[in-house]
């Protein structure tokens, strides 16, 4: 570093060109290892409607900005779309139509809401969802959100007309299933990668 601010780099040959550090972009890959990157990954949408004495409530996730499916990297990564609503006193509506997360997302098993994941099974084990990648396996199912393509879907409250209600969307990343992560005893939090509340008061 040379005393004014400006580093020299060198080219054997051709000798140096001064330049300011701060105008050299980063070369790090923090990956999802960034909450604020991961943060500003998927665009999260909201609506919510009355529907003949029932609350709608319609979500499109949006992967705009990652580049690539969403999420990438190790099959034990999840994105998980959790979707709840709660009347005028907190208590759970129920859901009357509409997806719930399957068993093996755990303390979220029976939500409503969907999961974004590539799901492969073991083949000697006949284990599924496996991150066991090394192994032998095949894809069951592959619901990640491609770069700049969208997922919609529809959940179905009972709410009688005139109550008043809160509905909480979140989008949550998972670095690895939920029974693995407790034999590991792992203690690495989901993070939140966005979150949307909408009151419903008539």
């Amino acid at each position: 570093m040379k005393p004014d601010g400006m580093t020299t780099n060198f080219a054997p040959g051709r000798g140096g060109q001064e330049r300011d550090p701060q105008t050299i972009p980063s070369h790090d890959f923090p990956g999802a290892s960034s909450l604020s990157l991961l943060q500003e990954t998927a665009d999260l949408e909201v609506e919510v409607s009355r529907n003949e004495g029932n609350l709608q409530v319609d979500v499109r996730v949006t992967n705009a900005f990652a580049g690539h499916h969403i999420p990438t990297d190790s099959p034990l990564r999840q994105i998980l779309l959790r979707v709840s609503a709660v009347d005028g006193s907190g208590r759970t509506l129920s859901l009357v139509e509409g997806t719930v997360l399957p068993d093996w997302t755990g303390d979220l098993a029976g939500e409503p809401g969907r999961y974004y994941a590539k799901i492969l099974e073991q083949l000697w084990t006949e284990e599924s969802p496996t991150g066991a990648y090394w192994t032998q396996t095949r894809i069951v199912e592959d619901t990640r959100i491609k770069a700049l393509e969208s997922d919609s879907s529809s959940y179905l409250f009972a709410l009688p007309p005139g109550s008043q209600a809160a509905v909480e969307v979140e989008l949550i990343f998972r670095r690895a299933y939920y029974d693995l992560a407790q034999q590991k005893n792992s203690d690495i939090p989901d993070l939140l990668m966005a979150a949307e509340r909408i009151d419903v008061t008539d």
